[in-house]
């Protein structure tokens, strides 16, 4: 039973065909084929049914058999296969009108949003452009912040370096004043040890009476 269900039409038409009568040649394998279609169930009603189909073939195929008959069931063929492409076309009529329909719709969707879209193409265009502006604009700026801050660095070098050079003239004026100072301080005491020499001098050759008479006269 797997093997032909595992199958497509035409290969299950080939199994029945050939693989099937080959398989059973064999006289304990027909057997076996007749016992296992034997224990097979079927209701009763689908026997009835295969036998109604099975008569109405065989009635139809009789019918063949005589003109008229022929002519009127080729008539009612032809009527049937009539109707059923009249229903076909209805339907297929039908569901051409329902396509259109959906295509006019989806094509106005589609506009819709193609509209949309160039509305939205639009504003992000004009967004485009201010950000293009606005980077320009940061751009100048930031050239111009930077030649200030290196002006401005400049500028503070140079006044570090007039600075640094005020300091240093004031350090040597300073030495120098203390070396002027220094040097005073020691003429002053120099001045002073020989002031002092001189007064201690004075002191001894001086005679109060006879310079104060000699001072008197005089």
């Amino acid at each position: 039973r797997n093997d032909p269900i595992s199958q497509d039409f035409e290969e299950m038409l080939k199994y029945f065909r050939v693989a099937l009568p080959k398989r059973f040649m064999n006289k304990k394998q027909g057997q076996k084929l007749l016992s296992t279609a034997a224990s097979v169930k079927i209701k009763p009603g689908k026997v009835a049914v295969w036998e109604a189909q099975f008569d109405k073939i065989q009635d139809e195929k009789r019918s063949l058999q005589d003109p008229v008959r022929r002519l009127e069931y080729d008539l009612k063929q032809s009527r049937e296969t009539n109707h059923r492409l009249e229903q076909e076309n209805d339907m297929l009529v039908q569901h051409l009108t329902q396509n259109q329909v959906n295509m006019r719709h989806q094509l106005d969707e589609l506009e819709k949003r193609n509209l949309d879209l160039k509305r939205d193409l639009t504003k992000m265009t004009s967004s485009y452009d201010e950000l293009l502006d606005n980077n320009s604009a940061l751009s100048s700026e930031i050239l111009r912040t930077k030649n200030l801050y290196h002006s401005s660095l400049i500028e503070g070098d140079d006044e570090r370096a007039r600075h640094k050079l005020t300091i240093q003239e004031y350090h040597t004026m300073c030495r120098s004043i203390e070396e002027r100072h220094e040097k005073e301080k020691q003429e002053l005491n120099q001045e002073v040890i020989e002031i002092k020499a001189k007064v201690a001098e004075s002191r001894l050759t001086f005679h109060p009476n006879k310079d104060c008479e000699n001072w008197r006269w005089n």
